[in-house]
């Protein structure tokens, strides 16, 4: 094999043999398993040594963005972030939104958590449209605004999102940004509480005339 195509060359040192051989090493599978594994260190120096996102020369891997997102390793993937990894995967744009919103290896920065909730939300994904909602009712970063965080509390919980179906409840329950609605109120909280959200089950009790009814 060519040193100079193809995957990077690595020497060791095969069972048997006194003389070290050239074989084929993937600098990207590296760093997957630096994520996986959280070593920080070691992802740095794989990131100095020149991987970048452009490299094509082996077979396409998991994004390694992607990959820390999704498993939260805030500041392994504040690092691929700043030397240019992106990624399209929904989860973790979502992911990336909560790392700006949480301050997690990065400046807490409510503007650009919108935006990576939104590229996810466009996206269909119920978790951004959720937190999208969260912002509006609560004002980080944006104008409080009832409305619009009904709105997309009403898309995710229509997907099932459970946290979403319990705060929209609780948007009936105290009539922000709806005419208040006791029916609609439970209506919702059911819902999340059919899929086991513990919050939701404490506003219902307090909502029905006995509150150790369960339904």
């Amino acid at each position: 094999m060519n040193e100079s195509s193809g995957c990077p060359l690595d020497r060791r040192l095969i069972r048997g043999s006194s003389h070290p051989v050239l074989l084929p090493i993937n600098p990207q599978e590296r760093l997957l398993k630096s994520i996986e594994k959280n070593r920080i260190q070691e992802v740095k120096e794989i990131l100095l040594a020149g991987l970048t996102p452009g490299q094509s020369s082996c077979p396409k891997l998991i994004n390694p963005l992607t990959m820390a997102l999704k498993n939260a390793r805030w500041e392994i993937a504040a690092l691929l972030f700043r030397v240019g990894w992106r990624t399209e995967d929904n989860r973790a744009l979502n992911s990336l939104g909560w790392m700006y919103q949480q301050g997690l290896g990065v400046k807490q920065n409510y503007i650009r958590a919108l935006f990576w909730y939104s590229r996810a939300a466009k996206k269909g994904d119920s978790e951004a449209q959720k937190n999208i909602g969260w912002m509006y009712h609560f004002g980080l970063g944006v104008k409080k605004d009832y409305t619009i965080a009904i709105f997309w509390y009403r898309k995710a919980a229509n997907q099932k999102n459970a946290t979403a179906q319990n705060n929209l409840g609780f948007m009936y329950e105290k009539g922000l940004g709806v005419q208040q609605d006791r029916t609609m109120a439970i209506f919702w909280y059911q819902k999340a509480v059919k899929q086991g959200h513990p919050v939701a089950l404490t506003h219902l009790d307090a909502l029905r005339p006995n509150p150790r009814a369960r339904s």
